[in-house]
């Protein structure tokens, strides 16, 4: 009985550091056997984004085709090319309905990019006062109803701009982003600073990736034998995702536990004023000097998630067309394939540098920055198939830099940081990659008529810049190791 109100007044304690803004990782009591918890949680990620990636592939087809049927050139989503010898004719007619396609995905990804900034920023250090459970049903339930917006659009074979309003659905409940955000403080909530936390992290992410390959890949397969968009299998496809949908939300609620230790009273007023807790990483620096290596941290992964999720759209149109003119279905299962790979080697990686070579997370983050920059670099010249291939290969890596990075900014800040920062970190992962994912569709259309590749050859400029980001932050850490300051992991 006696530990019991040691316990208690402990987590008072706690609770009243937490309204001081002062919870350090010695002053939480981290839950004991979390193992379960952590892997319910991975599983509701993973059927989570499995639900959402069905309706990609969907949509996918549906503009391309519906934007492709208004000019007399038989193109479709399935045949992107206009069959014969490549004439000037030929190239022009695919020119122009691949930048109204790209027309088309650029205003549905504003639709969605601007409204869910504001979930995310005020929910970020909501829920490390109030809980997160709660919190995280809310871009559920958006892409629920986004789901359902596109089965009616679909089925009724609707104009493509009312796609806006799906989007714009899951965009005012948060998204994907939040609900990242709040898987990550979960971790964070349940798991000490440290390699686990670093392992754990890097699972989510993997949850993520792979859940949402194997399901853009195989619905992808599925349409792909119904060469229209009026087929019913769209329409099933889409239930898929609904009834997912429902399942995980319903799970979440019976099943998920909250893992804030102790949540304190908290008004959405107080909120609002707690934003600003999103930004003063970057602005404040502390007696440990902290705030040199969340700069460095954040820089390195708004240039990462730039070029990891924006070159997605560019390299879909850039095989689409000619010398490789791949179908749209040959394009999903080679990037969900890929995404698949990369994401199990990043995870496989990460235990074998832990359990055998003991590197610490800034290493492996320096091998992933070399493999992303060589494997943009063979992608500028790849002309054939094989060197698209030999890419990727080369790019296995790619994704270890993201968990890296996120464990490195989780081990700086405090526990009752860890919603604010991942937060802020949610805005930079919705906003860079469409930002620059327009940025990157602009240059491919200006420079595609003189070299498709030169959107790559900046890419690999900037996971250059990245790598000279971790090199200067492995040499300042090992300075300070000499010198017998506390560094990060």
């Amino acid at each position: 009985m006696s530990d019991e109100k040691a316990h208690t007044r402990q987590e008072d304690d706690i609770a009243g550091k937490r309204l001081l803004g002062s919870v350090e990782d010695d002053d939480v009591v981290f839950p004991n056997n979390t193992t379960k918890r952590f892997l319910l949680l991975a599983f509701v990620i993973f059927v989570y984004f499995f639900s959402y990636g069905t309706s990609v592939p969907v949509i996918s087809f549906y503009v391309f085709d519906k934007v492709s049927s208004r000019y007399p050139y038989n193109l479709s989503s399935s045949s992107p090319c206009i069959i014969g010898n490549s004439t000037d004719l030929n190239s022009t007619a695919e020119n122009i309905v691949q930048k109204a396609v790209a027309n088309k995905y650029l205003m549905l990804n504003l639709v969605w990019l601007l409204p869910s900034l504001i979930p995310i920023l005020f929910l970020g250090p909501f829920i490390d006062r109030s809980g997160r459970k709660k919190a995280l049903l809310i871009p559920m339930a958006g892409t629920l109803m986004k789901q359902i917006v596109v089965i009616v659009v679909v089925r009724l074979s609707l104009p493509v701009d009312l796609l806006a309003i799906a989007n714009f659905l899951e965009g005012i409940c948060g998204g994907f982003g939040t609900v990242l955000m709040i898987a990550f403080g979960m971790v964070a909530d349940l798991t000490p600073r440290g390699k686990t936390r670093t392992l754990r992290i890097t699972v989510i992410e993997t949850c993520n990736a792979i859940s949402v390959s194997i399901s853009t890949v195989s619905i992808g397969i599925w349409l792909r034998n119904h060469d229209s968009y009026k087929s019913p299998v769209y329409f099933h496809a889409i239930i898929v995702g609904i009834v997912l949908s429902i399942f995980v939300i319903t799970v979440t609620c019976l099943f998920v536990r909250e893992t804030l230790q102790r949540k304190v009273s908290s008004s959405w007023c107080e909120a609002v004023k707690n934003v600003r807790k999103c930004f003063t990483f970057y602005t404040t620096d502390t007696d440990d000097r902290r705030r040199w290596k969340i700069l460095v941290g954040i820089s390195v992964f708004i240039l990462v998630m730039s070029v990891n999720f924006s070159h997605q759209d560019v390299l879909s149109m850039f095989l689409m067309r000619r010398p490789l003119c791949w179908h749209e279905l040959h394009v999903t299962a080679f990037m969900s394939v890929y995404i698949f790979a990369s994401s199990l080697v990043s995870l496989v990686t990460l235990k074998i540098v832990q359990r055998w070579l003991n590197l610490e997370d800034r290493h492996v983050a320096l091998a992933g920055s070399v493999s992303s920059m060589l494997s943009m670099l063979i992608l500028a010249f790849a002309w054939e198939d094989w060197l698209v291939y030999m890419s990727s290969v080369v790019g296995l890596l790619i994704r270890v830099i993201i968990p890296m990075t996120r464990s490195v900014m989780s081990s700086v800040v405090r526990q009752d940081e860890q919603g604010a920062l991942f937060a802020g970190m949610g805005c930079i992962e919705i906003t860079f990659p469409v930002v620059m994912g327009s940025l990157s569709t602009l240059l491919y259309k200006a420079t595609e008529q003189i070299r498709v590749g030169v959107v790559f050859l900046v890419l690999s400029g900037v996971m250059f810049v990245v790598l000279i980001l971790y090199i200067f932050l492995n040499i300042r850490i090992s300075r300070q190791h000499r010198h017998g300051y506390q560094a990060i992991n």
